[in-house]
């Protein structure tokens, strides 16, 4: 089954210099693609959804603030 994500937000991450808070209405739709100058913080971002979605196997480093709300099958995760 499709996981989705419906809302991110990082508060305090490594390779990250500000917050990020991603709502529903820009996540809607079917593909997202993260893009910007080099060391903006795309891969931390990425590092951070592999951790919430497998933890204890994609470890991040220092201390993490991060939150997301996922959907599966029509059942909301958080």
């Amino acid at each position: 089954a499709p996981v989705k994500l419906r809302a991110l937000s990082i508060e305090r991450l490594a390779g990250l210099r500000t917050g990020l808070r991603l709502a529903p209405e820009h996540l809607a739709g079917r593909v997202r693609v993260l893009h910007g100058p080099n060391a903006i913080g795309k891969s931390s971002i990425v590092r951070a959804l592999k951790a919430l979605l497998w933890p204890g196997r994609a470890p991040v480093q220092g201390h993490v603030e991060i939150e997301a709300r996922f959907e599966i099958e029509g059942v909301e995760w958080t």
